[in-house]
């Protein structure tokens, strides 16, 4: 009896420290406020926990993904966490889940985003970092004509505490304004906005009465503009002929020297739109404040903010990224290895030693097979055995017929047995001179031989997605359950393979940058300038190329260590063709080289089993600061 007593009050003493939805006071808020937001713009989650200590996950996603976010809840504490919808339209539908040792509560939200429908739907979003949210409403009157969201801009704000520390956060953005207030934001969120331009995106400093962000340190090394003052100006020619409206008043601007190979646009020698490109993105510095007046009344504002924004560069740089992120790209014609491998190629080279190149049995081979195995089972079989009068041999016969055939398919996958675990990395290492981190955006095929639970082992991944279909030899099915766990940045440490399963990741990995890449002024001669570029990496360049003035020339290979000169003529860039790749673009607005390789011993994403060289095509992307330290062409 007092046994069955202790049990009891046991029970009931854990019945009461277990958590209920009223021990938890949670809010949902979208990091950016807007009219309307993008599908994969982040969150602020915070939770107070007035009951018992708890830990768990926070899970968040939709049907395609969900990522879990560990959590730690001691009574009386109180959590931030930011985090990020899965990239797609079911962004719309997430759900958030408290998943505790105390309990499990589903957390109500209601999204304000739209479905983005990729390169098709030109809505631009605008972002501000701000304490004053409203400042960028006069954006939301483009586009109307006609109908639809063609041309249209959308005004969305963050505040400088709450800014994301992770480029993921930035991805639908195709311009940033530092608004007052920006030198607040941390070192982190500071990183992030620069990974952000490096991929295309642009950012916006504006000047004006005060302008303490231009003389923030951790911006100088990247600004177009130095040694800043105020200065009083009266009407601008440039603001005039941005806008198509006349400036008469007065205002302050934000003057300085801008730096070599700056693009400058000047009234009278003080300086009003400086810019300068950071990877395949810009740095944009506007002199005056759209913000005060007299620019608060001039009707001419709109049309300055969407000219500085240039959203079809942003949208050219977003389709040739997004594309190594897609399966069968062809975005890089850099490279002779233009095209990724699928996940099943063409043969001809070993399949242990490559398991990627397996083909399967034609459709037709299968039919013929399966029909010979029929006849041979059933009619002859028996015919035979009646004949020699002994059918009660087809006992035997028949299991043997039908192992016979089996072995005709397992011959097929045989090699695969003996294949080890392997990876083939594809897409594109976008790297800028003198930057702290460089992006790599691309995808990974694995190929395990043998089913079980393997850790990724990935590092600073900012962004996973994974395939719709996954394959299998022989079959297909539905997308392996991932787990990922986001603790800053992602990772898979428990992904669950099947026997001889193909499996394929897309993702972003931030990278410290290390220098591969050496490029100098040599001199000059009659044709031009001639830079040297030098291979200082430990691998060897292959299919070499490289773009300047709008123009893209072929290379060669270069081992570790070996130059090769390159001539930049005189002259304009060449502007006619419109439609050139977003890498050689940015040559034609800016003195920069643009240097393209494909570098064997970079090895991005899964560090797991062998990477297959003939089959993995990583591309260095670097971009020369030429004209930006003295070497202008």
């Amino acid at each position: 009896m007092t046994r069955h007593l202790c049990i009891l009050i046991a029970s009931l003493v854990a019945a009461c420290a277990l958590a209920g939805p009223r021990d938890f006071a949670i809010n949902v808020t979208p990091v950016f406020d807007g009219p309307i937001i993008w599908a994969s713009a982040p969150l602020i989650v915070d939770i107070e926990n007035k009951g018992p200590d708890a830990s768990g996950n926070l899970l968040f996603g939709d049907v395609e993904q969900i990522t879990k976010y560990p959590i730690d809840l001691p009574r009386g504490s109180r959590k931030r966490l930011m985090v990020y919808p899965h990239d797609s339209g079911y962004g719309l539908n997430a759900e958030i889940v408290l998943d505790l040792n105390v309990g499990r509560m589903t957390i109500p939200y209601q999204s304000k985003s739209s479905i983005g429908y990729g390169y098709g739907n030109l809505t631009n979003y605008v972002a501000m970092v701000s304490d004053t949210p409203g400042e960028l409403s006069f954006l939301r009157l483009t586009g109307r004509s006609g109908g639809g969201n063609a041309n249209a801009y959308y005004d969305c704000y963050a505040k400088p505490e709450d800014f994301p520390e992770r480029p993921l956060g930035l991805t639908g953005c195709t311009g940033i304004i530092l608004g007052p207030g920006s030198d607040r934001l941390t070192d982190s969120a500071v990183e992030a906005l620069k990974s952000y331009a490096l991929t295309g995106g642009t950012i916006i400093f504006i000047g004006g009465t005060s302008a303490t962000t231009l003389s923030d340190p951790r911006w100088t090394p990247i600004l177009p503009l130095q040694n800043v003052i105020s200065k009083a100006r009266v009407g601008s020619d440039v603001l005039e002929a941005i806008a198509g409206v006349n400036m008469k008043e007065g205002f302050t601007a934000a003057a300085g020297a801008a730096v070599r190979g700056a693009r400058v646009r000047a009234d009278r020698g003080t300086p009003i739109v400086v810019e300068r490109p950071l990877g395949m993105g810009r740095i944009v510095v506007l002199a005056i404040n759209p913000f005060e007046e007299p620019f608060t009344r001039w009707p001419g504002r709109t049309r300055l903010i969407t000219s500085l924004v240039r959203s079809a560069d942003h949208q050219r740089a977003a389709s040739f990224v997004d594309g190594f992120q897609s399966t069968g790209n062809n975005y890089d014609d850099y490279s002779y290895r233009t095209s990724r491998p699928s996940l099943y190629g063409a043969s001809g080279s070993s399949v242990k030693a490559d398991p990627f190149s397996v083909t399967l049995p034609p459709a037709s081979k299968v039919f013929w097979t399966l029909a010979a195995f029929f006849i041979v089972v059933v009619p002859i079989n028996f015919l035979v055995l009646k004949k020699l009068k002994r059918g009660e041999l087809a006992w035997i016969t028949s299991p043997l017929i039908s192992l016979a055939f089996a072995g005709v398919f397992l011959n097929q996958a045989s090699d695969l047995y003996g294949a080890s675990l392997s990876t083939a990395t594809n897409g594109v290492w976008i790297q800028q001179e003198g930057l702290r981190d460089s992006m790599f955006v691309g995808t990974t095929q694995m190929f395990f031989p043998s089913g079980g639970n393997y850790d990724l082992k990935l590092q600073n991944v900012d962004q996973l997605g994974t395939g719709n279909q996954m394959y299998y030899y022989g079959q297909n099915r539905q997308s392996t359950q991932y787990d990922p766990v986001d603790t800053g940045s992602i990772q898979v440490p428990s992904l669950r393979a099947a026997n001889l399963a193909f499996e394929e990741i897309s993702y972003r990995q931030v990278v410290a940058s290390k220098s591969m890449v050496k490029v100098e002024r040599v001199g000059r001669t009659g044709m031009g300038t001639t830079f040297s570029i030098t291979n200082i990496s430990p691998g060897i360049f292959h299919d070499l190329s490289f773009a300047f003035k709008g123009i893209r020339a072929p290379g060669r290979s270069l081992t570790p260590g070996e130059s090769m000169d390159v001539v930049v003529p005189d002259g304009p860039a060449r502007i006619d063709n419109r439609d050139t790749d977003a890498l050689t673009a940015v040559t034609r607005t800016f003195p920069v080289m643009v240097v393209v390789a494909t570098v064997d011993t970079l090895r991005p994403g899964p560090q797991l089993g062998a990477q297959v060289a003939g089959r993995s095509s990583v591309r260095l992307a670097y971009f020369s600061k030429i004209g930006l330290m003295g070497d202008s062409p």
